[in-house]
């Protein structure tokens, strides 16, 4: 799953990046946590822009009083299933985005001891192109979104068997598109390669999400890296 990230790149250096019409003014962030109004880029009839959703999938069939109290907001969906499940075979065909990331952060799981948390960055590009789905807003709910997760590659399965589906730069136009056939999207889905990103292990000071600052993503000696 990915339930905690950064992002702290400016809004230039995305908008370079990713060839984007448009994005917001940013902060940067070091500790995003779900629930929050996030940066998503989706395809518009001018080209990909930026814009700020809920880190929390509301599709528009869950937003009556009753039904937003049963229902989840889901802020990860398994790649294997979202061409079957209700909350989001329609966002799969239609509205998909991606969630700019410089890196995100996840927590093993060790039988004895406190849990340790590490942070994953890319090892060439600046940010990750995290895959997602997303549903507009409407009077009453924000636009709204949530990151795709696949299984775990090399370096992430050490620690968590699940990880985003995360982009190759070059395959996030045909992403974006709605246009873009299932063939073409489905080989999309599989776990980056391995040689693709870095972790290493942080401070438990990122457990909290009041704490936002750099020094979060800070190799915490003395643990190895991953890799």
């Amino acid at each position: 799953m990915c339930g905690r990230y950064a992002l702290n790149e400016n809004a230039r250096e995305l908008a370079d990046h990713f060839h984007l019409v448009s994005v917001p003014e940013l902060v940067p962030r070091f500790n995003i946590p779900p629930g929050v109004q996030v940066l998503v880029v989706r395809q518009s009839v001018s080209g990909p822009i930026g814009e700020m959703m809920l880190w929390g999938l509301t599709p528009a069939w869950t937003r009556s009083a009753a039904q937003s109290r049963a229902y989840p907001k889901p802020i990860n969906a398994r790649a294997e299933s979202i061409q079957e499940r209700p909350m989001f075979r329609s966002a799969f065909r239609a509205r998909r985005c991606i969630l700019p990331a410089s890196g995100f952060y996840e927590w093993n799981r060790p039988q004895a001891g406190p849990k340790q948390a590490y942070y994953f960055h890319p090892a060439n590009d600046p940010v990750f192109a995290m895959a997602g789905l997303f549903e507009p807003g409407d009077g009453d709910f924000p636009a709204s979104c949530c990151i795709l997760t696949t299984a775990a590659n090399e370096v992430m399965a050490p620690v968590h068997d699940r990880m985003p589906v995360l982009l190759d730069l070059k395959d996030v136009q045909a992403w974006l598109d709605p246009a873009t056939s299932r063939a073409r999207l489905l080989p999309l889905l599989a776990p980056a390669p391995s040689d693709e990103m870095f972790a290493h292990p942080v401070s438990a000071r990122v457990n909290a999400a009041r704490n936002d600052d750099s020094s979060l993503i800070e190799r915490c000696a003395p643990a190895g890296e991953i890799q």
